[in-house]
């Protein structure tokens, strides 16, 4: 019954599973349940943020109960990180052949309930529980009931990857989308793009669209502020809008700027990154330690050949 739980993970998450549970039947309806998966939460270095839970069947306690669930421990909220694990969820409650799953959520619940609207969800009512639900004994009296259809992955279809040579009527939207990212100066952004829209440079920057939105980007830079100036080009601003985390975007980034450098002679390529195990996975490699411009305490910089 249970599907391979190896790949459950995304750029920035991976599921762990610590559990799951058997179905039981042979009990009243208001007591029956489906088979359930029991996650911990962990970045990619493996360190506990929360947990998840995947309910796989449809009986009616589910609609109330959801067939996911999630916590985020205390220290961790506020990184939309229970939306990026529901996402992962989604691939195995597909994987199943689920074509819907319900999450539900108590009315006044106000981050949980704009975790289920970020994700896309349907609010089907807000609704009273049976007398004989057991969520009553946890003083729950009425859930906001979300449905969610699995039969189309249009949004990682819908995802175009692209340099800004393609689209370069982007450059001021790009400029403004990386300036509200990361702070730096708008001008600086454009200063790059044009010396690369121009042929001056091949050191290029890449975007990922959705429709006409800008849902993920990076940079590719002489020098990411460091003083390993001897190690360029540098790749840079690597970001994915928190709503298209979990589709693989910031790796298909890299892979593309690395790609495209390639093909025009440029090779190794560098960055600096405070991640551990995340570039790892993409064909990166821990080269050495280097010092950002002004800070106390070296980084990690990590190559691709």
């Amino acid at each position: 019954m249970f599907s391979d739980t190896s790949l459950l993970s995304s750029d920035e998450l991976m599921l762990v599973l610590t559990r799951f549970s058997d179905a039981v039947t042979d009990a009243p309806p208001e007591r029956q349940k489906v088979p359930c998966y029991h996650f911990d939460i962990c970045t990619r270095q493996g360190e506990r943020l929360g947990e998840c839970t995947l309910r796989v069947g449809y009986i009616r306690r589910v609609y109330y109960g959801g067939h996911i669930g999630y916590g985020i421990d205390e220290a961790h909220r506020g990184h939309h990180y229970a939306e990026a694990a529901c996402r992962i969820l989604f691939r195995l409650a597909r994987a199943h052949g689920m074509d819907h799953v319900y999450i539900t959520c108590r009315p006044d619940n106000l981050p949980s309930r704009r975790t289920c609207e970020r994700l896309g969800g349907e609010l089907l009512e807000t609704v009273e529980l049976p007398e004989n639900n057991d969520m009553r004994e946890h003083g729950l009296e009425r859930v906001c009931v979300f449905r969610y259809d699995l039969r189309s992955e249009a949004p990682a279809r819908q995802l175009r990857f692209l340099a800004l040579r393609e689209r370069p009527e982007l450059k001021d939207a790009a400029a403004d989308w990386f300036h509200d990212k990361w702070g730096v100066p708008r001008e600086a952004y454009l200063e790059c793009m044009d010396a690369y829209l121009k042929g001056e440079t091949e050191y290029g920057w890449y975007l990922c669209l959705d429709g006409d939105r800008i849902v993920g980007g990076l940079g590719v830079i002489e020098n990411d502020f460091h003083d390993r100036k001897d190690l360029s080009p540098n790749v840079c601003a690597v970001y994915t809008e928190a709503d298209r985390r979990g589709l693989g975007v910031a790796g298909r980034l890299l892979d593309l700027a690395v790609k495209d450098l390639r093909a025009k002679g440029i090779s190794p390529v560098y960055l600096v990154t405070d991640h551990t195990g995340f570039y790892e996975r993409y064909g990166w490699e821990f080269y050495c330690m280097a010092r950002g411009d002004g800070e106390p305490e070296p980084t990690r910089l990590y190559i691709h050949r």
